[in-house]
């Protein structure tokens, strides 16, 4: 099982509605520091797109 970085600090360069980036400083368990290490945190989506039985990618202008 791979252990998990511990998180040394954290810091939020963006925070808002459609986007959140966080700036950490971590430690891998070989006791390397990772600095800066980017964390973009989104919240739950779907993407859907319509394909035809040939896998083409289908369109339709609004």
């Amino acid at each position: 099982m791979i252990k998990p970085w511990k998180i040394l600090s954290s810091e939020y360069v963006i925070k808002d509605k459609w986007l959140t980036v966080r700036k950490d400083s971590c430690q891998t368990t070989s006791g390397f520091v990772v600095d800066p290490f980017w964390v973009q945190e989104m919240e739950d989506w779907v993407h859907i797109t319509a394909c035809n039985e040939n896998f083409d990618i289908l369109l339709i202008r609004q």
